[in-house]
């Protein structure tokens, strides 16, 4: 974003609703490394209030890094390997 206020207002925007959340879905594609994503992801498989449901293209460049840091911070996550399957993940955890 170009414009730093409308930045800072949306990353402000994102942490308020996140936390407001009792699911949090992460996907990472494999078309880029999205390097504020794994910071996010950290932050949250460091809470216990909610249910972090996790997705990786099977090409994710930092792919390792993700499954062995989360088997660490969440070892009850499966880390899922489709969109799809992913929503689904959430969506039942709803229920």
């Amino acid at each position: 974003m170009d414009d730093p206020l409308a930045h800072d207002a949306h990353v402000g925007w994102e942490n308020t609703a996140s936390q407001q959340t009792d699911v949090i879905l992460f996907w990472f594609c494999a078309e880029t490394v999205q390097p504020i994503v794994p910071y996010k992801l950290g932050f949250h498989a460091a809470r216990s209030d909610a249910v972090l449901v996790v997705g990786l293209r099977p090409r994710y460049e930092r792919r390792r890094d993700v499954v062995a840091q989360l088997a660490h911070a969440r070892p009850n996550i499966t880390v899922l390997d489709s969109l799809p399957a992913t929503v689904r993940a959430a969506a039942a955890s709803r229920s």
